[in-house]
């Protein structure tokens, strides 16, 4: 009895440790029929494909920040988007209507996101709160 709940106890304390040490893994959503297009200095980037699509969470209280963030493929390479707010009720929002825009019936979304800044080389951020970004259901 005693080394089952020793057992437990490490497992427990194990989990833990390695949740802080490599942090939240992001949730990931159904993204067939999914497209991106990003605008940036009037350019336009397309995808080809989505290839994966998660919600972020960093932090935790009030200091909880999340971020959309989403993979693609382009003619060019893979190329991603972080859509972002200072509220986090408005990312959380925006992803579970792609999330219901993925699953439903509606079959083909599309993002279409006027880019402000940029994360990395071919990665791009468009903020929901002065950026205009669209969800197109077709």
């Amino acid at each position: 009895m005693a080394s089952s709940i020793l057992r437990t106890s490490v497992i427990a304390c194990l989990l833990t440790l390695t949740n802080l040490t490599f942090g939240p893994l992001p949730a990931r959503a159904a993204v067939a029929g999914g497209s991106i297009v990003i605008v940036v200095d009037d350019n336009s980037i397309l995808s080809t494909s989505l290839t994966t699509m998660a919600i972020v969470t960093h932090g935790g209280g009030s200091g909880k920040k999340s971020y959309i963030e989403c993979y693609f493929q382009t003619v060019r390479g893979q190329v991603g988007l972080h859509l972002e707010s200072k509220d986090q009720r408005r990312v959380e929002a925006f992803y579970q209507q792609l999330v219901t825009a993925a699953a439903g019936g509606h079959g083909a979304f599309q993002i279409t996101a006027y880019a402000s800044s940029t994360y990395q080389t071919d990665g791009y951020t468009a903020n929901l709160d002065s950026d205009l970004v669209y969800l197109i259901l077709h």
